[in-house]
């Protein structure tokens, strides 16, 4: 019998390490990296179909790294798993909307994101 693995009490820091050690996780690649505000899902989810349906591979937090990556639990892993994440991702799509602008994630994101001079996009609510 196949056991099933108790993953609620992973943390960022535990997403952090296995993405740095295991190679075949390292070495995945986005096309988009998803940037928004968590008030916003049902947006957020569209866009995701929309593109899935396209053949793109998006990266959202939520809907890939839920499991280590609780609200509840934010660090300063919780930065470093994205900022891989964003390494990993060719372009960055900000759903920009009333709740993205005012917040810090989605300005966090966008800065890092620049500063590894990959192209950003604009989709406006």
């Amino acid at each position: 019998m196949v056991e099933k693995a108790d993953l609620s009490d992973k943390t960022p820091l535990d997403l952090f390490n296995l993405i740095k050690n295991q190679k075949v996780i390292m070495c995945q690649e986005y096309d988009y990296f998803i940037s928004h505000s968590s008030k916003d899902k049902e947006l957020v989810r569209n866009t995701i179909k929309e593109l899935n349906q396209k053949g793109m591979f998006c990266y959202c937090d939520w809907a890939l790294d839920n499991t280590f990556l609780k609200r509840s639990l934010v660090s300063d892993y919780t930065k470093e798993v994205l900022k891989l994440r964003m390494r990993q991702s060719k372009k960055m799509i900000i759903i920009k909307t009333k709740n993205s602008s005012l917040s810090w994630w989605v300005n966090f994101e966008k800065e890092y994101f620049e500063s590894l001079n990959k192209k950003i996009y604009i989709m406006e609510d």
